[in-house]
């Protein structure tokens, strides 16, 4: 567990950084992304599932179900997923 709320406090670090010098749009896609991550990592804890790779699997399952919603237009999908991805390598 303290594995997963270091890896949360690092993306929420790197979100917090760019989010001082990003466009709108970025802002928007850090935004939203912070949304679905925190969404996803507050039900896991609440389930005692709280580690690294669920959070990840629940942010991505989240994200795919907003994504085939039709929540974002494709090329907010593809900030979304290039964010997320620079994320999970932290």
């Amino acid at each position: 567990m303290a594995d997963a709320q270091a890896y949360l406090d690092k993306i929420e670090s790197k979100l917090d950084q760019l989010n001082e010098t990003c466009s709108d749009d970025m802002l928007f896609v850090i935004g939203y992304l912070r949304g679905h991550i925190m969404l996803s990592a507050g039900y896991l804890e609440m389930d005692g599932k709280f580690e690294i790779d669920k959070i990840n699997q629940a942010t991505e399952a989240s994200l795919n179900k907003a994504i085939e919603a039709g929540e974002l237009e494709e090329q907010d999908q593809k900030y979304v997923w290039d964010l997320w991805a620079e994320l999970t390598q932290l």
